[in-house]
């Protein structure tokens, strides 16, 4: 298999040089022969060439090209031309950016990966014991009632006990379904059986039934202790787990006298990074580390729900915001109602590991910020606020690497070898500069939003964005497209991101993790 039709003559028409290489593409699906070394060497000069970065289809011929190369990985049988297939993506990875370095990171990731996740069967929610508050922590074992109870967001909190671990109560939102909750128990259930894959590192809270069943109606509870940020289900839906003390730590605490030190911090990150990967490879899935949005006011009106989608790198909406309380903690990763098991399907892999990333990475640079939380928006002359003094920028960049090397080594089983395929200098600088600095703080709430909302709902949502509640009433509703300081986003309104170094960085560590998987379930440590 050559590619002298590709790159015969001198003619570089793009048309010309598309619909060759859709040729070579198709004689290479259809035929068995290994492909000629040549094809590697000439498809690598044309993608690190980017002579069509000008043309609107660019993108689709640098896919093309890089998809040839993949159809080679899947299909050769000759290591040889396998390893000099890939190691061409790889080289290309990380040397390029742009519409070149997307089309060969998706290419790596959709790279097949026989990986299916456990099946989940949720029992039938029907019928649901109500159980007064008194009996429930009989029935879990734990004492001493007198001793009180803490609420953190939706969650009542006994104890700690003297082995160290806490009573959670886990209520459910006014929208929320019995099986939800049901789902989440279930999940907690399986990993327990499955915990010695992850080490002594990951404290998985351990679920109770209470009345005979996992998911019950719970009573009693004085009113005027009841969770108030949240509306709560009128039903009293709750489950019960025993969690570790440090459950509901965060890495990136805001608090002076529960914040982490740089080396903690690290190590709390790395460790949930290789257990994420660990769950991952196990095709056990989180979706939703961090809330992500691209414009999260409009999640009523829009089929994606206004979720962000990492893979076309727009702007992203109140990023501080999202990252006030991750799904990642100091026991470990937390929250195990958003664990989705695998269908197998390829690209699925990269896509939530890159979002796995991004997600990461945004709450280290939370953590810097988070040393003054003061600082951020616009001082008093409507300039944007300069937080970059908080970041440590060496720091910034072994955190960059020890993300990537521990969730590598959780995904893949092995260790990575070599240089990460990105610039981790390059990247702490461009996320210091844009995420240390409030340029934008804009959005844009338009009419067709605000319509969706009672008079009640849009002072609240005014108030919750910032708006100082003497200045609400300034605001009429339904009338105009109005613009209010919400942020700080990620890019302005409409817009791309600002850090676009970000998105590429979560697609070359997804990438390399998927191909890395790929590899050794093929050839193992070969």
């Amino acid at each position: 298999m050559t590619s002298d039709d590709l790159f015969a003559g001198r003619s570089t028409d793009f048309s010309a040089r598309y619909m060759a290489l859709v040729r070579l593409h198709e004689r290479l699906k259809a035929h068995s022969e290994p492909m000629d070394s040549r094809v590697a060497v000439d498809i690598k000069k044309l993608l690190l060439k980017r002579a069509y970065d000008h043309q609107r289809q660019g993108f689709f011929l640098y896919r093309e090209a890089a998809e040839t190369l993949t159809t080679c990985v899947v299909r050769a049988g000759e290591r040889k031309i396998v390893r000099e297939a890939l190691g061409t993506l790889i080289e290309v990875l990380g040397t390029t950016s742009g519409e070149v370095h997307r089309a060969v990171a998706g290419a790596l990731g959709a790279l097949p990966l026989k990986i299916k996740g456990p099946d989940i069967e949720v029992p039938p929610t029907d019928r649901l014991p109500a159980v007064h508050i008194d009996d429930a922590l009989r029935q879990a074992g734990m004492q001493n009632r007198e001793r009180g109870f803490d609420t953190v967001g939706r969650s009542l909190i006994f104890g700690p006990r003297a082995d160290g671990l806490v009573l959670v109560f886990k209520m459910a939102r006014s929208g929320d379904a019995p099986p939800t909750l049901q789902r989440e128990s279930i999940w907690l259930e399986l990993l327990h059986f499955r915990k010695s894959a992850f080490g002594r590192r990951f404290a998985i809270p351990k679920p109770v039934k209470i009345g005979n069943a996992f998911v019950f109606r719970l009573h009693g509870v004085p009113a005027s202790r009841l969770p108030t940020e949240q509306e709560l289900h009128p039903k009293g839906y709750a489950i019960c787990f025993w969690a570790d003390n440090t459950y509901f730590g965060y890495p990136n605490e805001t608090c002076p006298g529960r914040r982490l030190g740089s080396r903690r911090f690290r190590e709390v990150m790395f460790r949930n990074a290789r257990i994420l990967g660990r769950m991952a490879a196990m095709g056990i899935l989180h979706d939703a580390l961090i809330p992500l949005f691209h414009n999260r006011t409009q999640r009523g009106r829009r089929d994606d729900r206004g979720a962000y989608q990492w893979v076309r790198a727009g702007r992203l909406d109140r990023w501080l915001h999202s990252c006030a309380y991750p799904n990642i903690g100091v026991s470990g990763v937390r929250d195990f109602e958003h664990l989705l098991a695998s269908d197998g399907k390829n690209g699925h892999f990269y896509l939530t590991i890159g979002q796995h990333f991004l997600s990461l990475l945004l709450v280290a640079g939370s953590y810097f910020r988070n040393k003054d939380t003061n600082l951020v928006g616009l001082d008093a002359d409507g300039r944007p606020v300069d937080a970059r003094g908080l970041f440590e920028k060496t720091v910034l960049e072994k955190i960059i690497t020890g993300l990537f090397r521990n969730y590598y080594k959780g995904f893949v089983g092995r260790r990575f070898q070599g240089a990460v395929p990105l610039d981790p200098k390059r990247l702490s600088n461009r996320m210091i500069e844009e995420m240390g600095v409030d340029r934008h703080m804009e959005e844009l709430v338009r009419v067709a939003d605000q319509q969706t909302m009672t008079t009640a709902e849009f002072r609240s949502f005014l108030i919750d964005r910032g708006v100082a509640e003497e200045r609400v009433g300034t605001y009429e509703k339904d009338r105009a497209d109005i613009v209010i300081n919400s942020g700080p986003h990620l890019g302005a309104f409409n817009a791309a991101i600002s850090v676009p170094e970000l998105i590429e960085a979560a697609g070359s560590m997804a990438a390399m993790c998927v191909a890395g998987k790929f590899w050794h379930a093929r050839y193992g440590d070969s």
